[in-house]
C-alpha cells in the first residue's frame, strides 16, 4: 500500500509498527515500511485485518489521510486503468493468485 499520514512518523513508531503493534482486539504480524518522506511510504503486510493500517496509525498517534493499494498477492495494480476500470487477469496473474490460496 501506499500511504500519507498527517503526522511524520518517527523512527521509533515505524520500528513498533514494523515488529507489530497492538491495535485493540489483535497484535498485527511484522511488516515493512519503506518511506519516501517523512509522511508518506509504502507498507507491505503479510494479512489484512479490517481497516488494519488505519488502526496501526493510529495505534502510535497519527492518522491516515490517504491509502492506496499497489498489489495483493504478487499481482501488482495495472497503473494504465482509470478509477472504476478493470481488466481480466493474466493467466499467469491467475496461476500466482491460485498458487497463494493452496
Amino acid at each position: 500500500y501506499k500511504f500519507k499520514s498527517k503526522l511524520p512518523l518517527a523512527q521509533d513508531d515505524i520500528k513498533r509498527l514494523e515488529d507489530g503493534i497492538d491495535i485493540g482486539d489483535y497484535v498485527t504480524k511484522p511488516c515493512e515500511i519503506s518511506m519516501i518522506s517523512d509522511t508518506e511510504g509504502e507498507i507491505t503486510l503479510t494479512e489484512g485485518k479490517y481497516h488494519q493500517i488505519k488502526r496501526m496509525l493510529e495505534a502510535v498517534d497519527n492518522k491516515i489521510i490517504y491509502l492506496e493499494r499497489i498489489s495483493f498477492a504478487g499481482v501488482e495494480l495495472d497503473r494504465s486503468l482509470e478509477r472504476g476500470q478493470w481488466r481480466y487477469l493474466t493467466d499467469e496473474e491467475e496461476n500466482l493468485l491460485l498458487k497463494e490460496n493452496k
